[in-house]
């Protein structure tokens, strides 16, 4: 059984997110977040567990200004591929 220290249940646009705030065994607490969707095709449970040090990138990411062509349309970013010298 996982040690939950706190625990949030909200709903937003038909479906119920409930946040779980885990004692981890890593970095700091795990958040896992359990998302039920109730209508659509997308019907059921889905779970994601996060570590907390990870959030603070998540969060720079929703924060980054987005990059946008000259038509104001956005742009996919890309990894960049890396090759060794053989290939």
């Amino acid at each position: 059984m996982d040690n939950i220290i706190a625990t949030e249940v909200f709903d937003h646009f038909d479906k119920t997110y409930l946040l779980d705030r885990i004692i981890g065994s890593g970095t700091g607490p795990v958040v896992r977040i359990t998302e039920t969707v109730d209508n659509g095709t997308r019907r059921g449970k889905y779970v994601v567990e996060v570590d907390a040090s990870v959030l603070t990138r998540i969060r720079a990411f929703m924060e980054a200004p987005v990059v946008s062509d000259v038509q104001g349309k956005s742009v996919a970013v890309r990894k960049p591929i890396r090759l060794t010298s053989d290939q």
